[in-house]
């Protein structure tokens, strides 16, 4: 039983996901982080944690109040697209 306990020891104690969570990345992500298909239609999951991206320069927020995904939903209607050409 100890042996399998310091086996564990290190994993992340539970996986989650929630509405309130992106990652920001200055290439395509799919290029760059293993994503798969999320329960919900249209949703994916990028398959590292936060430390994981945090060591490659790859921003991860997580926004959990639904005033701030508002505010988040207001500011982007007022911004202009960036698109690959410029």
């Amino acid at each position: 039983m100890l042996k399998l306990a310091g086996e564990l020891v290190g994993f992340p104690r539970h996986l989650t996901q929630h509405s309130g969570g992106f990652v920001i990345a200055r290439d395509r992500l799919d290029e760059i982080a293993p994503i798969m298909n999320a329960a919900m239609e249209d949703r994916t999951i990028v398959e590292w944690d936060k430390d994981d991206l945090d060591a490659l320069g790859i921003l991860k927020i997580d926004v959990l109040a639904l005033g701030m995904l508002t505010a988040m939903r207001r500011a982007s209607s007022c911004s202009k697209p960036i698109t690959a050409s410029g």
